[in-house]
């Protein structure tokens, strides 16, 4: 049997782990995870969302999660799932030991996403083990330019989202809604991923989204094998193409190990890139109610700015503030003891995000859009902070997402007054949940540059 000592030296504390009584069992599977199945976890139900939203259930997540860390102390504690025996994570220094301890003996490829992400990726980097997940996360990280704070194709990035963000403010109404905004920024993704001829190819993203919402299911709905096979041809029709500065040139250009298949990679970036449109939108609603946030990102919405550090924090804290990940979930690969507990191998490890990264007790300005501690590293060197997961399975795609979305949140503010119409935000106690489906802004244009206050 291993311990996890043997990886890592776990900080010694009072606490140990315990085990949740059948009443505490209940309430996080009640009240923790099951609201977290019925909004989404691979893509949101709007109608849920907003149900959640409505009824605060994110709050009732982070207390219950605080009552039980009071009451059984740092944990992790010991649960069952139906058939599933679990460890809930109530530690800020377990987290990040988790994710440091990922893949071995934290697996990413837990039985969930295995169930789930099979619907359209059944060959990506999240759901492979042994060398094979090392071969191909060193592709995805190659292609990816992960660790580069711009991505080689960042003027051929620049260029389309500067086009799309025009065409999305000139063409239409003063009343920036989701749907607007989802459409210019689908439009930026295709374009991005596999190049100017995939731009209007709305059925392309449509067929994923379909699969998406098959893997919301887990393994409750069996693969829909015509579809997926459908949706990757289709896929893979542009990745053969591999139009000139478009990721799709850099796949073709990328040396791969045999049995990475590159373009299998290529939905999990789609799928990513989807989930950082919705951490931009809210970005911007922070930064439209934050007159002091919106002052540090002033300089950076001028013409020909190429590296936009402030504004790229300002997504880093989106996803803080509200997490696009809403638990993060790991299973053993082998027996570990953990606090004087044996924890058998496939023993699911649930860390949730929202807890961690709205802790009051850790984070001073927990429910506030505090870019300085991005700048400074403080948040960087959190281990409770964890808005692309972190260890060796980190998202590879956070540098260019982030990129992506710091050069959208800068051109729309560029020329434009943005005023948050719904829903009203008080930046000094910003909500648990943000329903980015409903925000709203009033968009006018503005004579010369720079960001109106």
């Amino acid at each position: 049997m291993a311990t996890i000592t043997e990886r890592r030296p776990v900080v010694q504390r009072r606490s140990t782990a315990a085990r949740a009584s059948t009443v505490d069992n209940l309430r996080v599977g009640l009240r923790v995870l099951l609201p977290m199945f019925a909004e989404g976890a691979v893509i949101r139900r709007p109608l849920v969302t907003a149900l959640a939203d409505r009824l605060g259930w994110e709050q009732g997540i982070v207390e219950v999660m605080t009552d039980l860390r009071r009451r059984y102390g740092d944990g992790p504690l010991l649960i069952r799932l139906a058939d599933r025996r679990a460890a809930l994570v109530l530690a800020r220094d377990d987290v990040g030991h988790v994710l440091a301890g990922s893949p071995e003996p934290f697996t990413a490829a837990t039985r969930e996403k295995l169930a789930a992400l099979r619907q359209f990726q059944p060959y990506g980097v999240l759901l492979s083990t042994g060398d094979l997940r090392h071969h191909r996360r060193v592709f995805n990280a190659r292609v990816l330019d992960l660790g580069q704070a711009m991505h080689r194709l960042a003027g051929s990035i620049t260029r389309v989202v500067e086009e799309e963000v025009t065409q999305m403010l000139d063409a239409g109404p003063a009343t920036l809604d989701w749907p607007r905004f989802a459409q210019t920024h689908g439009r930026i993704v295709r374009r991005i991923v596999l190049g100017d001829r995939a731009r209007d190819d709305v059925a392309l993203s449509r067929q994923l989204d379909c699969l998406r919402r098959r893997a919301n299911w887990s393994y409750l709905l069996p693969v829909a094998e015509r579809r997926r096979r459908a949706f990757q041809e289709r896929l893979n029709e542009y990745l053969r193409a591999a139009q000139p500065g478009s990721l799709a040139s850099v796949v073709a250009a990328t040396t791969a190990k045999p049995g990475v298949d590159p373009y299998g990679q290529v939905p999990h970036w789609l799928f990513a890139f989807d989930a950082v449109g919705a951490s931009t939108f809210r970005a911007l609603a922070a930064l439209a109610a934050d007159r002091a946030a919106r002052s540090l990102v002033e300089d950076e919405c001028q013409p020909g700015v190429a590296e936009r550090p402030w504004l790229a924090a300002s997504i880093l804290e989106a996803v803080r503030l509200w997490p696009t990940t809403l638990v993060i979930l790991r299973d053993t690969t082998t027996d570990l003891r953990w606090r004087g507990v044996d924890l058998p191998a496939g023993t699911a490890v649930v860390i949730v995000s929202s807890f961690f990264h709205r802790d009051p007790t850790a984070i001073r300005s927990a429910n506030q859009m505090d870019l300085h501690s991005w700048m400074d590293g403080t948040f960087e060197a959190d281990p409770g902070i964890v808005p692309f997961s972190g260890g060796a399975v980190s998202c590879p795609g956070r540098d260019l997402v982030t990129f992506t979305g710091a050069t959208m949140l800068g051109l729309i503010l560029a020329d434009h007054d943005v005023r948050l119409v719904h829903p009203r935000l008080d930046p000094t106690a910003l909500p648990l949940s943000l329903d980015h489906f409903r925000i709203r802004f009033a968009v006018t244009p503005r004579s010369g540059g720079g960001v109106g206050r």
